[in-house]
């Protein structure tokens, strides 16, 4: 938290920001999983207005407390897309470095780039035995990743040759990367 923040009026003498930036972000979260909630169902009241409006107001809040630069996206972005979102606020308030989708992109490049290194040795069993590895921590629903294990296990069953297998694997990662650019 900012350490330029002001104490937040209040009849005590204490600093009340870090009470303020808890309750501000609670708000923000809570409103976020109503939007979701809302979203699921055919509600044709008011409330939708009045959640936007709270998510406005409780943005704003929650910009200040953390010393952020707010705008309207910023309600606009946990409006319509709910929890989704909450990383990308939080990560524009500084609260987060990255969000969940930006650390497992990170993860998905450099386990690719792992992979093509391992390709483009000789050491074809021990290449083979640190792809499976590699590919047992990825976490991705790309056909691709999917098309990769069964190539290696093809491998291992010997019934692919290592230079065929180095081929199409490094034809899927060169893919895999081109999609994530």
């Amino acid at each position: 938290m900012s350490s330029n923040l002001n104490k937040i009026a209040s009849n005590s003498n204490y600093d009340m920001s870090p009470w303020y930036s808890e309750k501000s972000l609670s708000v923000v979260k809570s409103l976020a999983g109503v939007v979701d909630e809302i979203r699921g169902s055919n509600n044709e009241t008011i409330i939708p207005e009045l959640l936007y409006s709270a998510i406005y107001n409780a943005t704003k809040l929650a910009a200040f407390s953390f010393g952020a630069t707010w705008d309207i996206n910023d309600a606009e972005m946990i409006y319509k897309n709910g929890s989704n979102d909450i990383d990308k606020l939080l990560v524009k308030y500084g609260l987060l470095d990255k969000t969940e989708e930006d650390k497992n992109s990170e993860h998905i490049k450099s386990c690719s780039l792992k992979i093509i290194e391992l390709l483009n040795t000789e050491e074809y069993f021990e290449s083979r035995t640190k792809i499976h590895e590699i590919l047992a921590k990825i976490n991705s629903k790309d056909i691709k990743w999917e098309e990769l294990k069964e190539l290696t296990e093809q491998l291992t069953l010997k019934e692919l040759q290592w230079d065929k297998y180095k081929n199409n694997a490094y034809l899927l990662l060169r893919n895999i990367l081109a999609e994530m650019e």
